[in-house]
């Protein structure tokens, strides 16, 4: 009933993808959610890629899809999840590069105390 995290690395070819495989085939039997991210040398530069990434694809955002209108699917799922808006689109609209509307705050944070409320945000969605 506890959560598990997993994290390989590894020089190329000793069989990394091998071992996820299996372990995904083992576990498909089984209740679970699986989150899956790699990294990419093109964002080496920005730690949180993977989980930008991923937020990107959880919230079916397209490129083409105008910021009000990717502003419109984060809010969606935010309340989905019973997340204060005020508190949380300012956070993830900067993590997602979200120009931010009138309607919210913004954020009167330094960069650190950003940081760790965002990381704080992440922890409260997983």
């Amino acid at each position: 009933g506890m959560g598990q995290v997993v994290f390989l690395t590894g020089e190329a070819g000793i069989g990394k993808s091998r071992l996820v495989q299996v372990m995904k085939d083992r576990v498909s039997r089984e209740q679970h959610a699986r989150i899956e991210s790699r990294c990419s040398p093109y964002y080496q530069n920005t730690a949180l890629y993977p989980v930008i990434d991923h937020l990107q694809r959880l919230l079916k955002f397209k490129r083409e899809d105008p910021p009000q209108e990717k502003l419109g699917k984060l809010e969606g799922i935010l309340v989905q999840y019973g997340f204060p808006l005020e508190e949380m689109v300012p956070l993830f609209a900067s993590l997602l590069s979200l120009p931010l509307p009138d309607r919210y705050p913004p954020l009167n944070l330094t960069p650190q105390m950003q940081k760790q409320k965002t990381l704080e945000a992440l922890i409260a969605w997983l």
